[in-house]
Order: C-alpha cells, then sequence, then structure tokens
C-alpha cells in the first residue's frame, strides 16, 4: 500500500487513481459517489497526499501505525539502526504531505 503511494504520488500522478474508481474531479466529495482523486487546499496551490486511501487522514493513520513500528524497532534492534531511521525520517516526510492536522498531532505526542 505505501509502496503503491509512492509511486501514484510522485512517479504516475493522482490521476491514475481513475483507473481504480476513484472521481477526476478534485476536491468534490459526493457522500454517494466515488472519492475525489485528491483534496486541494482552499487558497493554496498544494493538494493532500492520500494515495490509495480515502482521505489524507487516513493516509496519515496508516503513515502513524508503520511509524510506530519502526519507532519501535529502532530502540529493540541496534544493528538495523540506520534503516529504521530512513524510514522513520520518509515517513515523517510522507506525514507532512498529507497536510493532516491530526495525523501531525499525532506523530507529535
Amino acid at each position: 500500500m505505501l509502496a503503491m503511494s509512492l509511486l501514484i504520488r510522485y512517479v504516475f500522478g493522482e490521476v491514475f487513481l481513475t483507473l481504480f474508481g476513484f472521481s477526476g474531479q478534485v476536491s468534490v466529495w459526493d457522500g454517494a459517489g466515488p472519492p475525489p482523486i485528491y483534496h486541494g487546499i482552499p487558497g493554496a496551490s498544494v493538494v493532500r497526499f492520500q494515495g490509495m486511501l480515502e482521505g489524507p487522514n487516513q493516509m496519515a493513520f496508516f503513515l502513524l501505525v508503520y511509524m510506530g513500528t519502526y519507532i519501535s524497532l529502532f530502540f529493540r534492534y541496534r544493528k538495523y539502526r540506520f534503516i529504521n531511521t530512513v524510514i522513520v525520517l520518509l515517513l515523517a516526510f510522507l506525514m507532512t504531505q498529507t497536510y493532516s492536522r491530526s495525523g501531525l498531532l499525532g506523530m507529535i505526542l
């Protein structure tokens, strides 16, 4: 899921999600219809990273689960500290790309 989300965000572009049933309309949510390909932030030229999930907050929660796992592995296995550090930094970068306030608060806590 994480690898596919990275490919969609940084290689193929969000329009690729329309092949999987997402709506091609940006930031328009219709309860009876499919979720939009990505969410825009009003007044900014920024889109919120959501990947294959239904929204940025779900993506942030998904990243928090992995971040917590790799942080716990950081203290448990000294042999893999460098790899775990790189993974946690990558996940922290992706967390900032979600622009999810609840996700950023969860990361801080």
